[in-house]
């Protein structure tokens, strides 16, 4: 999923991502990360402008997995990933690319032929940092009274308005921040 962009410029293409790995309990390494980890490569893929394919491999008394035969998901990741889902409905375009951003930040702005300024999400995956100073380019200018953003939690799948009276944000590892400016 960190290919993503690579990928997308080098074969002017959407990338989907196939086969990484599957939320499950089965002893080979493909199928046994956790819903937080396959969550985590949703976002990674969604946040540079691609895709990926969801899949579950848990063990269960009649010797049935998900992956080859569908049927009732267990796993922790699908209400994760459908809250992403809810978050790129609401993304103004086309869809995410990557912008520029911090090298420990995946930074995704809409990808678009005339440029939509102002909407930003930042991704922060299993980083865990006690707060974020935001750097913004010359020129941008902070909200009178604060710096305002939307944090989108996606390990607990909530959302909430926040306000700092500084450049920071309170942090967490699996989290999205939305500056509002």
């Amino acid at each position: 999923m960190e290919y993503t962009t690579d990928y997308r410029t080098r074969y002017q293409s959407l990338s989907l991502w196939d086969e990484i790995a599957y939320e499950g309990n089965i002893d080979m390494g493909w199928g046994n990360i956790s819903g937080q980890e396959l969550t985590r490569r949703f976002w990674e893929a969604s946040m540079r402008g691609g895709y990926a394919g969801h899949g579950e491999t848990f063990m269960n008394p009649e010797d049935i997995l998900w992956w080859s035969h569908g049927g009732k998901l267990h796993g922790e990741s699908p209400a994760r990933i459908r809250f992403l889902h809810e978050i790129l409905t609401q993304t103004p375009g086309l869809g995410l690319k990557q912008g520029p951003g911090a090298f420990d930040e995946t930074v995704a702005v809409p990808d678009e032929m005339i440029p939509v300024t102002g909407y930003e999400i930042y991704h922060y995956g299993f980083g865990a940092w006690s707060f974020r100073d935001f750097v913004k380019p010359a020129g941008r200018k902070l909200a009178r009274g604060g710096h305002r953003y939307v944090e989108h939690d996606h390990h607990r799948c909530r959302r909430a308005q926040r306000r700092s009276s500084t450049h920071c944000a309170a942090g967490h590892e699996y989290m999205a921040i939305f500056p509002r400016v």
